[in-house]
């Protein structure tokens, strides 16, 4: 679709040299009445917000104000809102002045997202009425015929255009017009940059029409075919809710089980194809013929199990599984496996309740997702002897543990490497059971060959491998502790180096940049992470420090960079590191770069799908966790629902896991990756992984299997380290006999081998006597 991005600037181009640029100022930025408006002149990112804030602010006003059901209470006028922003964008200054802007206008963004969302949502604003006429883009250089996408007309009015908003910018990456009418479209189009001229595109034309319409699902065909190197044609379907205007994944419509039915129906119906044709002995079906047909239900299989789209609807108004399009062997082969066809009563079994009521008309069920109230409340896991109470933390670093309990006593074991346990001798790589290190910590930390421990009495220790600068006094490696700094509340260590905050709010950092630890941020309250490090100061502002460096939306570079802010308003941070992610004062959570990319598929503002602004990713989150490779996410709703990202063709979105769950961790080994340990209020822990065997990959396999039980009685999930990337992190189960269980699954093999039993996949931590009988 690049290039009909194309399509519509030069269309804009010409709109622009007919009917004169709205944006008049724009052009010259040194001539903004105030230091805010040229910044937000300067940054074509900025101005793109401000036109969408504006805009979805008329639309509420307009259509949602004084509705009972509207979200957030108290939204304040976009005057008094924009006031605001100019007093507190004096407060900054460079940088830090843009990322205000940027975070300010975002947060407003999502918050008038949802905002509409509740007001279309709510029972006053069901659609009556829907009208679906043609809007015609004006043929351009190049193009045979004028491009053309139908406009959709409600009422009331704002499910329409809510769904005209997606599909223009979905396509064509420019505003709906107000209408179908042709002034409304260059009016529209006049807004759009003019392409630059490599940019500019050779013969290509774009037609979108309506394949099937209910009284709650919109199914249109995308049709894109032009010349550049080569000619080719592209067809993709684009399904909308018309209840409330919102994008539809084929897939929302089927429930886990139902998808993994079809899925082997689907391949069924190929295996069958093949027999056949391998029957008919057809001249044309030569043994190479043969092969490539073989070679395509492969990238069939490898297609599905990345979640590829393939549900679509049929002009004979039946669904049916469509693969992809593999390469031919002259007449021998179909351009594509095309499997199995199901009317809408044989598709019943496979429905979730979301796809019923829209696909059926049964109920009036307006989320793909479970409803909120569909999974009870859930308790703690049974805890007869207090257990769960003993450990207040564990932190695993590359070859030895700490685990600390609210008391402040802390045990230690693994290898002595570079004398990381503290025992006074550098150790020959000899197994260390675990024995007490001290009892008055407030925090205990294992890094890479190194410890770090801040004491009751504010004391800073540190001890263990100095290469790097990973004490944080300039030192080399020593045996025992030394003292490093005083008055410290708070400390964490990573694989490289650490940080830790002093009780006056200044948080300090080491690492191979800095041996000697420097401050780096004043003012905190609290601190987490690393890589981004996230803290929070006193005045609820939420900073990230030695992050990758964005240089505008959706692209960064990996080099490290400074303190930048990310918003206000903000209470609580991540327990999992490597985390882009907040909670507000209001329960929201917000998230920005990779774990945004994973939580969700923004749609709401073009080009900010990596945004380095935090973006809304939902209101019920009380825990989050991601995976090695920080592609993976999973969260934990306060009724005990579990969620995971998954990936479904080109969108990323959490999918449900199940009820009744308590914690979460995730792990990993070389055979099958990423595996989602899950425990459940009754002790069991589960484990969600992919399937070497069918090929079905991690990114979306976690949950194209049933799970596997590892065992029984558990209280609490641990999930630490993640220092080494391709390990994962380490991953520990507290049981009720009070015994201590480690992820342990053959880490250090080179080669996939074939899965051990559950039963082997945890190892028992040997505590002493000790341990138990206090």
């Amino acid at each position: 679709m690049k290039a009909l991005l194309c399509i519509a600037a030069l269309a804009g181009a010409m709109a622009n040299s007919a009917f004169g640029s709205p944006g008049g100022a724009r052009d010259n930025c040194a001539t903004a009445a105030s230091a805010i408006d040229r910044a937000i002149c300067e940054r074509p990112a900025l101005r793109v917000l401000q036109d969408a804030l504006a805009r979805d602010y008329r639309l509420w006003q307009k259509h949602c104000e004084g509705a009972a059901t509207q979200s957030p209470r108290n939204f304040p006028s976009h005057a008094s809102w924009f006031a605001e922003l100019r007093k507190g964008y004096e407060r900054f200054a460079d940088v830090a002045a843009q990322d205000y802007l940027g975070s300010t206008f975002t947060q407003r963004a999502d918050e008038l997202a949802r905002a509409l969302s509740s007001c279309v949502g709510s029972p006053d604003h069901s659609v009556r009425d829907v009208r679906i006429s043609t809007v015609r883009l004006p043929v351009t250089t190049g193009q045979d015929e004028a491009s053309s996408l139908p406009f959709v007309q409600t009422t009331p009015p704002l499910v329409g255009i809510r769904i005209n908003e997606a599909l223009f910018r979905d396509l064509l990456h420019m505003e709906a017009p107000v209408g179908p009418r042709d002034k409304d479209v260059r009016m529209a189009l006049s807004k759009l940059p003019a392409a630059p001229p490599e940019e500019q595109p050779a013969n290509e034309t774009l037609t979108v029409t309506v394949l099937w319409r209910n009284p709650g699902l919109l199914v249109l065909e995308a049709n894109s075919s032009g010349c550049e190197t080569r000619c080719w044609q592209n067809s993709e379907q684009l399904l909308f809710d018309l209840r409330t205007g919102d994008r539809v994944e084929a897939d929302d419509m089927f429930s886990p089980d139902g998808r993994i039915a079809l899925d082997r129906l689907g391949e069924r119906s190929i295996l069958q194809e093949a027999v056949k044709l391998r029957r008919r002995e057809e001249s044309q079906w030569t043994p190479d013929g043969l092969e490539s047909f073989k070679h395509c239900l492969n990238e069939w299989r490898g297609w599905r199990s990345r979640g590829g789209r393939q549900m679509v609807w049929r002009k004979d108004k039946r669904w049916h599984i469509r693969g992809p399009a593999c390469a031919g062997d002259g007449d021998a082969m179909p351009s594509a496996i095309d499997s199995k066809a199901f009317s809408l009563d044989s598709l019943t079994p496979y429905l979730s309740p979301y796809g019923r009521s829209l696909l059926l008309g049964e109920g009036d069920v307006r989320t793909p997702g479970v409803p909120p109230d569909s999974c009870p409340a859930v308790e703690a896991p049974p805890d007869p002897n207090g257990w769960g109470a003993r450990v207040a933390e564990i932190s695993a670093g590359s070859d030895h543990v700490f685990l600390r309990e609210p008391s402040g006593r802390v045990w230690g074991w693994g290898k002595n490497y570079d004398g990381a346990l503290g025992k006074g001798d550098t150790g020959s790589g000899k197994w260390i059971a675990p024995f007490v290190i001290g009892e008055d910590y407030l925090y205990a930390g294992a890094g890479q060959g190194f410890s770090a421990v801040v004491r009751r009495d504010g004391s800073l220790l540190t001890w263990g491998s100095g290469y790097a600068g990973r004490l944080g006094d300039g030192g080399g490696s020593r045996e025992r502790p030394e003292r490093i700094g005083e008055n410290f509340v708070q400390a964490d260590v990573d694989n490289y180096g650490g940080r830790a905050l002093a009780n006056d709010g200044r948080l300090w950092a080491w690492d191979s940049n800095r041996p000697r630890m420097e401050v780096v941020a004043s003012g905190v309250r609290q601190m987490r992470g690393s890589i981004p490090v996230l803290f929070l100061r006193s005045d609820g502002g939420l900073w990230a420090w030695n992050e990758w460096e964005w240089t505008h939306p959706a692209e960064s570079k990996p080099t490290p960079g400074k303190s930048r802010w990310h918003g206000a308003g903000f209470e609580r941070l991540p327990a999992s590191r490597k985390m882009e992610l907040a909670w507000r004062a209001d329960g929201s959570i917000w998230a920005w770069g990779r774990t945004l990319t994973a939580m969700s598929t923004p749609v709401a503002l073009p080009g900010l799908e990596q945004s380095p602004w935090p973006r809304l990713v939902g209101e019920d989150w009380v825990d989050v966790k991601t995976s090695e490779s920080q592609t993976l996410v999973a969260a934990r709703k306060s009724d005990g629902s579990l969620w995971v990202s998954q990936e479904h063709g080109s969108s990323v979105r959490m999918d449900h896991v199940g009820c009744g769950f308590v914690d979460m961790a995730f792990a990993y080994d070389r055979s099958h990756g990423v595996h989602l340990l899950a425990l459940r209020s009754d002790g069991t822990l589960l484990d969600y992984h992919g399937d070497a065997d069918r090929g079905i990959n991690v990114r979306s396999g976690l949950l194209a299997r049933k799970p596997e039980i590892l065992a029984t009685n558990g209280i609490r999930l641990f999930q630490e380290g993640d220092y080494w990337g391709e390990v994962g992190a380490e991953v520990f189960l507290l049981r009720q006999d009070g015994t201590l269980w480690r992820w342990y699954w053959r880490f250090a093999m080179s080669v996939a081998e074939p899965a051990p039993p559950p039963a082997q996949r945890l190892e028992r931590i040997e505590l002493p006597k000790e341990w138990f009988n206090r």
